[in-house]
């Protein structure tokens, strides 16, 4: 029953023939797929290509990693003092000082790197990093030599050049090694550090400091790991692996080393400057101790009148006084001389009681200022803006603690001038009190006190010193160095994978580009959803010889796939009109070359070699055809002389190598065919074919470009369009569409001519070409085989 299901009638809707059209036809698709596998082998081969040539001339880059934890252990507590640990700083400060200009300019005069060489490759060069066969000695007065390559030819013999571009100028020069070159602005001192240097093609480049700092600046990577475990990951990234490891590993040990040094500054500068006080103090004890020592030489006794006991005990207090004014006017003075001299100050003060105003949290502001402004200056310069502003800051607080400090001086001096005047109004009212008992008492009393003093501030730096012998920076290098055994960028097998993928992803994207602009019929399937008519049958791509016209071909492969199908459709023709005995067929399509003139002609012959008479009628008088189809020539006599009454129709008809097949030729092309169609001669003419025939097969012009089939398909009882597969387009089933839709042709109906073969494909009447109708069992002797027909049976 597949044949009734080929004829049943399409009735679908405008609407649902849009939504048909732009549905997805997986037929057809692969299809495309299939006829795109060339270019998308080629699409991978090239993106495979592109990869390798990637690889091939990209740098490897390769990163050595190393981990430290961070932590600083006070062990002062141990010796019994207590609270003189020093905080940690945070992570952000510890990354920012590995990152600083300064912190890197140690490293880069740490490292080898201030001559890179290099050995010349066949495509990329290659760093040779403490292993060169030789090394350079240099010295530049011009600057403009420094980060610059040259290049040194090495030949036989210890013999080299050295060569290198001034603007468009070349300087060569042979020389030996151990020779010293002389240039404009620069000296180079060459020798060798292996026994024998090969052979070939080097350079060299004299880095200056700046290039060395900004090279590990942009290369390195400093970031924490676990901030709660203060732990932080230093990398490096080169294109050599070994001076990758190196630089990490010297940066990690700097690190340590300078650590250690800054982690105790702080504690060393209050340490000195309680020896500053040490000293004042020490100065004013050693005046005493002359004054005591003199006095007992000469007076050869101590002891001092009781009498004096009561003026004394009045002095005392205030000598307590003037006392405690000095040593607090010592404090400042010496205060103000350290912020005036622009140092920190020790954040543990002396007694500043006798000092007005909050001075002890000006000074703590201001030691903030100058720790943050000493921080500023690792990681910027003195220049930038955020450094001048901290500066302006801190001199304005500078300003202020100076100004206080200068108050509290000229405070404390008129105080004192005030105790002063006391003492001597004291004096004067005891004159008779020996002189010299009541200045060695005072003396005694200044003494003690400055004692006391004294050994206050000497267990102060005891203290110190105890808390920075017990600090210790417990860093540990949880990871060393690592050497890369694979690079960081790029990696061979991602970039090849790479390659393959955007291969696949652009011939992939290359199949649906195609199969979304194909706007050519291609497969049965597509057809049979976009037309309204039912489909007759299908034909084959007729594949036995090229064709340059249209030929008569079934009677030379009777068993081909075309003559079967052809079978077939003249089986349907007789479920198509069943009742009729005369049959007039009309063949037309929307465009020429679509097939429509083979498919009369071998139609007709088919029909022929079922016994019954045949005449084949070429109607296209613009464009005739169906004589060549015969080997013929077109002659005088046809339709268009016919229609005028010129010629009979006996005259005008020819006979062909097929039994029952005859044909009348179009003719000499009339100036008016559509006139000759639309008059009654053709009617008459026509009737008599039917009468005389009984089959009619009229080959018609397209129907897409003229009227004159649709006049003939009006007088057919079998109206057939032929759509060609990959050369009809989809909007050729429009006018079809519309030929039955406003032309009224229910009887219309569709061959797809010249399908190629593939699994599946039905041709006519329940045939297949995978049930035995293939080129293998129709196979004639004029069919092409070989490698080439191997080939694209496999792609088929």
């Amino acid at each position: 029953m597949e044949n009734q299901v080929h004829l049943e009638k399409k009735t679908s809707t405008a609407g649902a023939e849009d939504d048909l059209l732009s549905s997805f036809d997986s037929t057809k698709f692969f299809k495309v797929l299939r006829n795109s596998i060339p270019w998308m082998i080629l699409l991978i081969i090239t993106t495979s290509t592109l990869a390798y040539l990637y690889i091939r001339y990209t740098k490897k880059v390769y990163q050595s990693v190393s981990e430290i934890k961070l932590d600083i252990k006070s062990e002062a507590s141990l010796l019994g003092i207590q609270n003189a640990s020093l905080d940690l700083d945070n992570i952000t400060a510890e990354i920012e000082l590995i990152r600083s200009k300064l912190f890197l300019a140690k490293v880069a005069e740490a490292a080898p790197i201030d001559v890179s060489y290099f050995r010349e490759g066949n495509v990329l060069n290659e760093e040779l990093f403490r292993n060169a066969p030789f090394e350079v000695e240099y010295e530049i007065t011009n600057p403009g030599y420094y980060n610059r390559s040259f290049n040194l030819d090495v030949l036989e013999g210890d013999k080299i050049i050295i060569r290198y571009t001034t603007g468009e100028t070349e300087t060569r020069q042979e020389m030996v090694f151990g020779d010293t070159y002389h240039g404009n602005g620069f000296r180079f001192l060459i020798r060798k550090r292996a026994s024998e240097v090969p052979a070939g093609n080097y350079s060299f480049i004299v880095n200056s400091e700046s290039a060395q700092v900004k090279t590990i600046s942009k290369n390195l990577s400093v970031s924490p790991v676990n901030v709660n475990a203060k732990i932080i990951r230093v990398a490096m990234t080169d294109h050599n692996p070994h001076k990758a490891q190196y630089l990490v590993h010297l940066i990690d040990t700097l690190y340590l080393a300078y650590t250690d040094e800054q982690k105790v500054k702080e504690t060393k500068l209050k340490i000195d400057f309680i020896e500053k006080q040490l000293e004042q103090t020490e100065a004013k004890l050693e005046e005493f101790e002359d004054y005591f020592e003199n006095f007992t030489i000469k007076n050869k006794t101590t002891n001092l009148d009781r009498e004096i006991t009561e003026v004394i005990g009045r002095l005392e207090e205030v000598e307590k006084e003037i006392i405690q004014l000095e040593t607090a006017l010592i404090q400042a003075e010496s205060l103000l001389e350290t912020v005036r001299d622009r140092e920190s100050v020790p954040a543990l003060l002396p007694d500043l009681s006798e000092i007005p105003g909050d001075l002890g949290t000006e000074i703590a502001n201001y030691n903030d200022l100058v720790k943050e402004r000493t921080l500023m200056l690792t990681s910027y310069s003195e220049n930038t803006f955020a450094v001048q502003k901290k500066t302006e800051e801190l001199e304005i607080v500078r300003d202020r603690v100076v100004e206080i400090l200068e108050k509290a001086v000229s405070s404390l001096k008129e105080e004192k001038q005030l105790y002063m005047r006391q003492r001597r109004q004291i004096n004067s009212n005891f004159r008779e009190l020996p002189s010299l008992g009541t200045e060695y008492s005072r003396n005694k009393r200044n003494y003690e006190l400055f004692e006391g003093f004294y050994l206050s501030q000497l267990q102060t730096k005891a203290e110190f010193e105890i808390a920075q012998a017990g600090m210790t920076t417990n860093f540990a290098i949880l990871t060393p160095a690592t050497l890369p055994a694979e690079p960081l960028f790029p990696k061979d097998s991602a970039v090849l994978a790479g390659g393959v993928i955007a291969g696949l992803l652009l011939s992939f994207f290359l199949v649906a580009i195609r199969y979304l602009v194909d706007n050519k019929i291609t497969t049965q399937s597509e057809l049979e959803r976009i037309s309204q008519a039912p489909l007759l049958g299908v034909l084959p791509q007729y594949q036995m010889e090229k064709l340059t016209v249209t030929k008569l071909v079934v009677n030379r492969f009777p068993k081909s796939a075309v003559s079967e199908s052809l079978r077939a459709i003249r089986t349907n023709m007789e479920f198509l009109s069943a009742k009729k005995k005369r049959k007039v067929v009309s063949v037309t399509s929307t465009v020429g070359g679509e097939g429509k003139t083979f498919v009369a002609v071998n139609l007709g012959a088919i029909v022929a070699f079922s016994k019954q008479k045949v005449i084949i009628v070429d109607l296209d008088m613009r464009k005739p055809k169906i004589h060549a189809a015969f080997d013929d020539e077109l002659g005088t006599a046809g339709v268009s002389t016919i229609l005028i009454n010129k010629h009979s129709i006996d005259e005008s008809i020819k006979k062909t190598d097929v039994d029952n097949l005859e044909y009348i030729s179009a003719g000499p092309t009339p100036p008016n065919p559509s006139e000759l169609l639309a008059s009654d001669e053709f009617d008459t003419f026509l009737n008599t074919l039917k009468i005389r025939y009984d089959m009619v097969i009229l080959d018609t012009p397209p129907a897409g470009l003229v009227t004159d089939a649709i006049l003939v398909m009006k007088k057919a009882d079998v109206p057939v369009y032929v759509v060609r597969s990959d050369y009809s387009r989809k909007d050729f089933i429009k006018n079809l569409n519309r030929l039955i839709t406003i032309n009224r042709f229910d009887n219309l109906s569709v061959i797809f001519n010249s399908v190629k073969a593939s699994k599946g494909t039905h041709y006519g009447y329940g045939y297949s070409n995978n049930y035995g109708y293939d080129r293998g069992y129709f196979a004639e002797s004029g069919e092409k085989k070989g490698i080439f027909a191997g080939i694209r049976n496999i792609f088929s």
